[in-house]
């Protein structure tokens, strides 16, 4: 089904927004033709001599907004652009000729006639330079707009997936570690299933790092044939704790040190915090099983937590040091 792009982005916030996008633009057009009567020129007459100039580019902005949500009356509003396009030097004329004049504002002190050739030309290519930014506006503007929304929506939709996948792939790891294990925390286990399919059925793909932090401590103690060293969150603050992370990132790196670790390794698994003056650091170390050394950090789960780690102001690395140690460093930005 074909999407008209007029009928998505509607709504008088986006129209204000274009209205002073090219009034500013006019104004520093305005600014700079008028350098050589900077010295002249003061602070009122140059708002005098700017005010036609801005009513004008506001009315061919909404003839033309007009046109693009009300195309069955077209002909009307071409007519009614046609009328101002003719008639518009008239009313430039008897603003800057005898209205401003009778507030004692003159701008120019020659007097013309109405019908002078270089002032109605001037006032045409007024109309033409405005008539053009219109026709920019209503073939350009909206659809850069809306290729710019369809491309967030396309990040969002494949965020929601991978955040999809990435719950799916948490609970098909943790049934197979629990059951490898035989784990005896079958209560704390089936609390995580109904934690994993309330956020699937709610569509949260963010969580705050509180609550996701939460769980990672629940997950080590649930795991509890494994050795867990957890420091330094008592270095964030209210605001580090408040901020969004992706939902199962931490559990999914998490569960990965847990499978991929040796069973009788004496050496534990550590999730430290550090605090930067301008960012966040997690890092997650652990040792892992010499025959999972080549394809550790390309499996599925990995795969699906840098895909949903996308945005900019998060950073993820995986390091393998010289003691078969995998390490995960999350930065927050």
């Amino acid at each position: 089904m074909k999407i008209r792009y007029e009928n998505l982005l509607v709504g008088k916030g986006r129209s204000l927004i274009r209205t002073f996008f090219w009034s500013v633009f006019i104004f520093l057009m305005l600014l700079v033709f008028n350098v050589p009567n900077w010295g002249r020129l003061l602070p009122l007459e140059f708002i005098a001599l700017l005010l036609p100039y801005i009513l004008s580019l506001w009315i061919w902005l909404v003839l033309a907004d007009r046109i693009r949500f009300h195309r069955r009356y077209i002909l009307i509003y071409i007519g009614l652009a046609i009328m101002y396009f003719v008639f518009s030097p008239h009313g430039v004329y008897f603003y800057i000729y005898k209205l401003l004049p009778s507030w004692d504002i003159i701008l120019f002190s020659k007097s013309i006639e109405i019908n002078n050739t270089r002032f109605n030309t001037k006032a045409n290519t007024a109309n033409i330079i405005f008539i053009f930014i219109a026709v920019i506006d209503y073939l350009f503007w909206d659809k850069m707009i809306l290729n710019l929304r369809m491309v967030d929506m396309d990040k969002r939709s494949k965020a929601f997936s991978n955040s999809f996948q990435l719950s799916v792939h948490f609970i098909k790891s943790l049934l197979e570690i629990a059951r490898r294990k035989n784990n005896d925390n079958n209560k704390e286990i089936y609390s995580f299933f109904h934690y994993v399919i309330s956020n699937m059925s709610r569509r949260r793909i963010y969580v705050s790092l509180e609550e996701e932090w939460k769980n990672v401590k629940v997950l080590s103690a649930v795991f509890a044939h494994k050795t867990f060293v957890l420091k330094g969150e008592e270095l964030l603050s209210e605001g580090d704790w408040n901020r969004s992370v992706p939902a199962f990132g931490l559990l999914t790196w998490m569960e990965n040190a847990i499978f991929y670790s040796p069973t009788n390794c004496k050496l534990p698994i550590e999730v430290c915090w550090s605090k930067r003056k301008d960012h966040l650091q997690l890092t997650i170390s652990n040792v892992i099983l010499e025959s999972a050394i080549n394809y550790v950090s390309t499996g599925e789960g990995l795969a699906l937590v840098n895909s949903v780690f996308f945005e900019s102001h998060y950073s993820v690395q995986y390091e393998i040091n010289s003691d078969n140690k995998f390490v995960v460093i999350l930065t927050l930005k």
